[in-house]
């Protein structure tokens, strides 16, 4: 998940509302990752605040290379656009979406995604 920034208040909604989901997320064979353009220190406080104990990748060095690979950098503001993406265990993009910076996408999308991505592996 792509996010533009720790203690932006969507981004808190959205980073603790994933937390309190870190299992279904487990249960369907997925990896949760958060990624913004903050640095190292202020995930560390803000996971620390929030509660948030899956890993916050910082993407500074240079500002915002990953973002821009997955096509989710806003160049004017300097941080991600808030963007869901699922990659398979070949690092493939199996399903991705991206949303206003002032919405909160809630987790109904993408656990669907990744139960169909799931029913899909075992052929159902």
């Amino acid at each position: 998940m792509f996010y533009p920034a720790d203690w932006e208040p969507v981004s808190q909604q959205q980073l603790t509302l994933y937390q309190d989901h870190v299992a279904d997320f487990a249960r369907l064979g997925a990896v949760l990752l958060g990624v913004s353009t903050d640095s190292l220190w202020c995930h560390a406080a803000f996971a620390r605040a929030a509660g948030i104990q899956y890993p916050l990748l910082t993407d500074t060095r240079p500002l915002g290379a990953v973002c821009r690979a997955y096509g989710v950098y806003e160049e004017q503001a300097g941080t991600d656009s808030r963007a869901l993406i699922v990659l398979d265990e070949h690092g493939v993009i199996r399903w991705s979406r991206t949303y206003s910076a002032a919405i909160n996408p809630g987790i109904g999308d993408i656990l669907t995604a990744l139960e169909s991505i799931e029913r899909d592996k075992v052929g159902g």
